[in-house]
């Protein structure tokens, strides 16, 4: 990379943070670290993707993405990543798939899979993707309040 394109860089706005660190390393002298390929979205994104495709799939309308969402979606991610899980996206795949029905007729939403990660991992397990009336009137119960 050239000193000109350094600078065009440098000075666009819009410059992307892996475009910046290209510039940066190579003014420096350092070789370019290595990066995802362009053509594939990194985990957050291929997960959005997911949640999305399932969410219109299920509901038919598009599920309209907010920042308390996005928030959800890195903390579901992480504890994905803490549990062990090596292929992050293909677990949240799955874990969106089998969500217990009750969860995709009443609670469709990533804040609620987040706040509700540990039940809805252990519904899973424990009832292949049902949930018990009891269980069920607790998290109205939860909802509400």
């Amino acid at each position: 990379m050239d000193r000109q394109e350094q600078e065009r860089i440098y000075r666009n706005r819009r410059s992307s943070k892996e475009e910046l660190r290209g510039a940066l390393g190579a003014a420096l002298g350092l070789p370019a670290l290595p990066g995802r390929d362009k053509g594939q979205p990194g985990i957050f994104n291929a997960c959005k993707a997911a949640f999305f495709a399932e969410y219109e799939k299920e509901t038919g309308v598009s599920y309209a993405f907010s920042a308390k969402d996005g928030v959800a979606l890195s903390k579901i991610i992480a504890k994905l990543e803490a549990m062990g899980e090596q292929d992050v996206t293909a677990a949240f795949s799955v874990l969106v798939q089998k969500l217990p029905d009750w969860y995709k007729k009443n609670a469709f939403a990533l804040p609620v899979i987040d706040k509700k990660f540990n039940e809805i991992i252990a519904s899973i397990k424990r009832n292949g993707g049902q949930i018990s009336s009891s269980y069920r009137q607790k998290l109205l119960n939860d909802l509400r309040s």
